[in-house]
């Protein structure tokens, strides 16, 4: 009995210790999710796995008992892991080497190793430090403590944690009012520790910071340093920080821009930096599904207007409520609008917007018809589906396939929902142009104004792919 009792206890006591640890790590990056393996202290096998939502990209931690750095760095040698997390629990120690090595020659050797291997090294007590912000920087150093955990090296102590957390975040306010050496300090540090992606995402931050306070572009300090398109958190905190009508500004931060950079954000449509984003964003931006979720006529004139709600991306254009899904039909949460046009009003719809329609499904309630072309011709150029349509009384069309992008793009007129087969994905605006019009039968107002939110007015000429697979607008 007291073999089994002290069993228990060494069992609850790593649990307590793994929670302590996991505990820090949502501390500092509430959006990261963290996983036990089972394992404890382990040679090879990670204590925890730290994954993000809509990210491939994973970092394995690995708990130690023992603070001796030379331990510590043999280990990161023997491992070999893609970028591993070691978390000695009671801090760094000052030991000397086990093959007898000066303890003060130590701490650079496993900094170089752990740089070396892309590995960090950091305590529970550095961890709780990337969380420990004040309210004004909050919002910014939430961003710097993810980019640590997700692509930090070397060795991070509560000190050193505190002190990037200050730079980063002195940065940023630096970059908006064109302090040139607060900027160059927090991208000073950033490569020094973060890898090239997160080295990028806050190269970005800061220029467009830098150029969104009235700075001019090519005075910015990193300029040069790559960049990348940023992540939901960034692109908020950008959208609530800066207020610019410069639309290179803007063509800018849409270059790199896709549906899974707004993952979990939700922007209201009086967000007017969020409308010039788009602006220039709309011509480019590809997603996997539109659903057409409200019509409501009284919403006439109303122009075009973008906004997302938890990740979903929203068109309210004329009368027509248009949503946009980055990954899978499954994403949408509102229902869509039932259309089930008549044949009639559905050929009529499909030739005012140029559509070349290879498949209809007609039903009647209880019986279903298919009409599928052959030769890849538009069916509603062929005068038999109207006959067809009469003989079959009562028939609306449920489903169609109109020709997008080279490729077959399917179109549920029950639900007014547009999507390709498998892994297709196609720009918004094919999908909105291709789906809008067999839906409503749009006026002269609705179907200018289609076509105007998805127009390119930026030099480099670049433009989304017309219906077919031609360029166009």
């Amino acid at each position: 009995m007291p073999e089994s009792r002290s069993s228990l206890d060494a069992s609850s006591s790593i649990d307590a210790v793994q929670q302590q640890v996991i505990d820090s790590f949502i501390h500092a990056d509430a959006n990261v999710a963290v996983h036990k393996t089972g394992y404890f202290n382990h040679t090879y096998t990670p204590d925890l796995v730290l994954r993000w939502s809509n990210q491939k990209a994973e970092r394995h931690v690995f708990l130690r008992a023992s603070d001796n750095e030379n331990y510590l760095r043999e280990d990161i040698d023997l491992l070999q892991d893609a970028d591993p997390i070691f978390v000695p629990l009671h801090g760094l120690g000052d030991q000397e080497s086990v093959e007898g090595a000066p303890a003060s020659s130590a701490g650079d050797e496993l900094q170089a190793t752990s740089l070396s291997a892309h590995a960090l090294v950091t305590q529970p007590e550095s961890i709780r430090a990337l969380g420990q912000t004040s309210v004004q920087a909050q919002r910014i150093n939430s961003l710097t403590a993810r980019a640590v955990l997700q692509g930090g090296a070397g060795v991070i102590t509560p000190d050193f944690a505190q002190s990037f957390n200050d730079v980063v975040a002195g940065g940023f306010r630096g970059a908006l009012v064109g302090d040139e050496e607060a900027t160059r300090s927090a991208l000073r540090m950033t490569v020094e520790i973060l890898d090239s992606q997160r080295t990028a995402q806050l190269t970005e931050l800061l220029q467009a910071a830098w150029v969104g306070g009235g700075q001019i572009g090519t005075s910015f300090p990193g300029l040069g340093m790559p960049s990348s398109a940023l992540e939901p958190d960034a692109l908020l905190l950008l959208l609530d920080t800066v207020s610019v009508d410069d639309a290179e500004f803007w063509q800018r931060l849409a270059k790199n821009l896709e549906m899974k950079h707004f993952s979990g954000l939700t922007i209201a449509a009086q967000n007017e930096g969020f409308q010039q984003l788009m602006h220039a964003a709309a011509p480019r931006l590809k997603a996997k599904a539109a659903r057409t979720v409200g019509v409501d006529a009284t919403q006439n004139d109303s122009p075009a207007v973008w906004a997302l709600n938890d990740g979903i991306l929203s068109l309210g254009i004329g009368r027509a409520r248009i949503d946009f899904a980055g990954r899978s039909v499954s994403d949408f949460v509102a229902d869509g609008h039932e259309a089930s046009p008549t044949v009639r009003s559905f050929v009529r719809q499909a030739k005012a917007a140029d559509l070349r329609v290879l498949r209809v499904v007609l039903s009647n309630g209880d019986r279903s018809l298919e009409y599928v072309s052959e030769d890849r011709t538009s069916v509603v150029d062929d005068a038999r589906i109207q006959d067809i349509a009469e003989d079959f009384d009562g028939s609306t069309v449920a489903r169609a396939v109109v020709a997008a992008e080279g490729r077959d793009l399917g179109i549920n007129l029950e639900s007014s929902t547009g999507s390709g087969h498998t892994r297709s994905i196609f720009y918004v605006s094919t999908l909105a142009q291709s789906l809008l019009p067999l839906v409503l039968d749009l006026n002269l107002e609705e179907q200018r104004e289609l076509r105007t939110v998805f127009s390119v007015d930026d030099e480099s000429g670049t433009q989304a792919q017309g219906l077919d697979g031609h360029s166009g607008t």
